[in-house]
Formats: structure tokens, sequence, C-alpha cells
């Protein structure tokens, strides 16, 4: 489906089935130069399942327009924007994230927790937040979930993080290949996102090559895309003061074959975390929700299972 936002419009894939903002939500973040795509095998599996799904393009990638947003917080502050938007978790919010989101655009100082005016419903109202939103994020996805959870806990049951380390430096020279010679950048990543054995062909289905089609989802981006992507996460610093905000369990899902995040990265995220579950997968990539869907799938299945009353 499409939703207008802030005079733009934002592709969010659902799976083929009506978005019902009562359900428990999980909401797919996509990596730098990257779409929805890369999360066809889960939203296959996880569409019809008791619960509703927005596998969203970012700004000014895939099919949503605008242009790519500089920073993880302005990210961050466009997803609860648009999760307030289509209803997510009740929370009756739109306003107050829409006039944070707009705050920080134009250069305006961040609104505090505590000076954020309380949402109202109705007069005198106070709004209900159900916490019924999973955020599921990859690489510089799982940044802006990180962020956005931080900034919103009352909406947010669970936390996924895949292929993410905090903080994510890139190198130098790749930011520099990135913004002078794109397609030798792309072919870098795409290079580093695989494992020797998804190079080979031992993952994926027949008469598929996950290589080629990350090249291809990755070819079909706008120019400037991918520096602007990669600046973004080379510039965040503010995931120290995300991780002690937290309020909600993290899952976090790291391939042992990772050369882009390490599952090290990981581990250590993992420690500083407090209610947090890493799931190590052998012989995987960064590319971890293609060569390893199944998986990956049970790994967020798990975070869907009730939690066992006390």
């Amino acid at each position: 489906m499409f939703v207008a936002l802030d005079g733009q419009p934002v592709q969010a894939v659902t799976g083929g089935i009506a978005f019902d903002p009562a359900l428990p939500c999980l909401v797919f973040i996509h990596g730098a130069q990257h779409e929805h795509f890369v999360w066809m095998q889960q939203i296959r599996h996880f569409a019809g399942r008791a619960c509703s799904i927005l596998a969203v393009d970012l700004p000014g990638h895939g099919q949503s327009g605008g242009a790519p947003l500089p920073s993880i917080e302005a990210l961050a502050d466009w997803l609860l924007a648009l999760l307030a938007k289509v209803g997510a978790g009740r929370t009756a919010s739109e306003t107050q994230y829409n006039l944070d989101f707009r705050r920080r655009l134009t250069g305006a100082s961040r609104l505090s927790a505590s000076a954020r005016p309380e949402p109202k419903v109705g007069v005198g109202g106070t709004a209900h937040f159900t916490p019924n939103i999973t955020l599921i994020g990859h690489s510089m996805g799982s940044l802006i979930a990180l962020e956005a959870a931080a900034r919103a806990p009352g909406l947010i049951r669970h936390l996924v993080l895949i292929g993410t380390a905090v903080p994510m430096p890139v190198a130098p020279a790749l930011l520099e290949k990135a913004r002078k010679d794109e397609p030798a950048a792309m072919a870098l990543i795409n290079q580093w996102a695989h494992s020797p054995r998804g190079w080979r062909g031992a993952y994926g289905s027949l008469g598929q090559w996950l290589p080629g089609i990350n090249l291809r989802v990755m070819e079909r981006q706008k120019p400037g895309v991918l520096y602007n992507d990669l600046a973004a996460c080379n510039a965040y610093e503010n995931g120290p003061a995300a991780i002690a905000q937290l309020t909600c369990p993290v899952t976090l899902i790291a391939g042992k074959s990772d050369r882009m995040t390490s599952v090290k990265a990981s581990r250590r995220l993992a420690e500083q975390i407090n209610r947090s579950r890493l799931v190590e997968l052998a012989a995987v990539g960064h590319a971890m929700m293609a060569e390893a869907p199944l998986a990956v799938n049970q790994a967020i299945e798990q975070v869907l299972a009730p939690t066992p009353s006390t």
C-alpha cells in the first residue's frame, strides 16, 4: 500500500493483506541502498499469521518519494510518524511525531521526552498506548529501529536487530568510493554482504543466485542514496544513549560469516542491553534474511510467542 506522509508517497508492503492496526504489527526496516524486497522471505512467511506487516521503503528508496534523509535520528522520527499515520499501536500521536519530525528537518532542537505534550484523545482524554509493535531492522535499519524504540518506548513490544553494530563505522575509503564511484562501491559491498557459501550458490532456490539478486536491488536505487546511507550510519553517535533508554526486550541475529557487522559486535552489544537474546547463525553472511530465511523467521517467531504469565 502507499501512504502519504509529509506530502510524499511511502510504499509500505503488507503482504497482500489489509493492514489491521489492532493486530500485533511487524515493521521491517531495510538497510543502506536497499528497499522492502530484501524482506520478501519474511513477508511471505508472516503474511496472514495473526499479525500485520509493514515492510517500508525509506524516503528516496524503492517506490517511496522524497529525498533520502541524512541521519538515523531523522529516519527514526520519520518511521514513528509513519506508524502513527497508519494507526499502529493505536497511538493517536500522529501530530506529536510529525511535529517533532519537521522540527528536526528544519534544524530546530529536539523536544526532550519530558517536554513532549501527552497526546490527547477527545476532550481531556489521554491516548492509550498499546505496545504491539515489533521493529525488525537490518544493518542501517537496525540503527533506525534502535533509535525509534528509544524515542517511543510505549509503542514497542520487541526489538529485533539483524546484522547490527553500535557504533557502525564506515571506512573512509568506502565512503569516498560511494561518493565518487557508486558502481564500484556497490560491487564491494555486495562482495562483503554474502558468505563464501552464498557466493558459491549454496543458499537460495533453484535458479537463483543471491549475490546477483542483491546487486540488482542495489542498482535500482537513485543516485546518491548509497553515500547518504553510509554517511548516516557512520555519523550515528546516539547508540549508547538509545540503548540506555530501551524498555523492551531485544533479539539480536548475527551471521558468523558476516564481514560487514561481525558477530563479535553483536556479542558486545548483547552484553550492553538488558533483556537481550543473541541468535548466531553458522556460515551465514550479512545478507542473512536471504541466506538463512528459515532461521531468521524462526527467531522472529519466538519474539511473537505469548509471554508466560507469572
